[in-house]
């Protein structure tokens, strides 16, 4: 993650302000160019656990924002991973395919999962001044239901 770019901070999770954030899925959207970056952000990781596999859709799947783009096999958590975003997968980083806990490691960085090229603009993202308070309520709210201890 670039140390230049300003981050919100819930607790000891962070999410870097330079992207959007899905607000059920903890995925995030990183726009470079016309296509988008996905990841998913650390305090979805943190209540999923270690990931075991990772499986993700091919390059030239299309899908729509919701869409299964790969399942994701965890500590806590078995499930889909949805798409944040409509368009054709274009890009797999290979790398987490090999190394699942690459993508717990370093989240924005090296364990980035797809790229996308967008159908669409995204839509229902979190952004901007909006990251800060929706990234401590939704730790707020995994200490609630004891997803997260901190």
């Amino acid at each position: 993650m670039d140390p230049t770019v300003p981050v919100a901070r819930a607790g000891r999770f962070e999410a870097p302000l330079d992207r959007a954030y899905h607000p059920i899925d903890h995925t995030w959207v990183l726009r470079e160019g016309d296509r988008l970056r996905i990841g998913m952000d650390s305090l979805g990781l943190e209540t999923t656990g270690d990931l075991a596999q990772l499986y993700l859709s091919p390059a030239g799947t299309i899908v729509a924002a919701g869409d299964e783009l790969g399942t994701i096999e965890a500590q806590k958590f078995v499930g889909p991973l949805r798409a944040p975003v409509a368009g054709t997968v274009v890009q797999v980083n290979d790398r987490v395919l090999d190394n699942p806990l690459l993508v717990t490691k370093d989240p924005y960085g090296e364990g980035w999962l797809l790229l996308i090229d967008p159908i669409e603009d995204p839509s229902g993202l979190i952004e901007g001044d909006a990251v800060q308070p929706w990234f401590a309520d939704a730790l707020a709210e995994y200490k609630r239901q004891g997803s997260v201890a901190e």
